[in-house]
């Protein structure tokens, strides 16, 4: 999350250990971070996840802000982003292509979680959301199209470029 990748970049933070705190993700903190993760060698990628989700590779910064809250309230999100991003690399997907499609498809299976979860508790919303992962890509072929963001500081309709 953002708290942890701000301990990584030398930056203080206010995470308490796996918990992100949103101190860490006003606009000037979210700067901060970007600036200091691209002084990181430039053979990884880097992911902090939070409300928006940052990924910085070697000559792009990509702000993805697909999302919603509710996947910050169980744990074993982070876990799901990880097995997604393995699976991805798994198939020689480009690293950097990988984490925008890993993060987006999570965060996108969140979204359609929350629309279909039919009580306001975080059971029904974690079963509808593992249920979107398994569903969301049978079920609606483009969902790509529905991946918000920017990169490099321009909006990007993603249904008009090839990742």
């Amino acid at each position: 999350n953002i708290s942890e990748m701000r301990a990584i970049a030398g930056l203080k933070t206010n995470g308490r250990g796996v918990d992100g705190n949103q101190i860490d993700q006003t606009p000037a903190a979210f700067t901060e971070l970007i600036t200091a993760l691209k002084t990181l060698p430039t053979t990884s990628i880097y992911v902090a996840t939070g409300a928006k989700d940052i990924i910085v590779a070697q000559n792009n910064v990509w702000v993805l802000e697909n999302g919603v809250l509710e996947l910050d309230c169980f744990t074993g999100s982070g876990d799901v982003f990880g097995a997604l991003l393995a699976a991805l690399l798994g198939e020689q997907i480009v690293p950097e292509t990988a984490a925008v499609l890993a993060i987006s498809y999570l965060n996108i299976a969140g979204e359609q979680a929350k629309m279909t979860a039919t009580t306001k508790g975080i059971a029904d919303f974690r079963q509808q959301f593992l249920n979107q992962l398994s569903l969301l890509g049978e079920q609606n072929p483009n969902w790509m199209d529905q991946m918000k963001g920017t990169i490099n500081g321009k909006r990007i309709v993603f249904s008009d470029i090839t990742l």
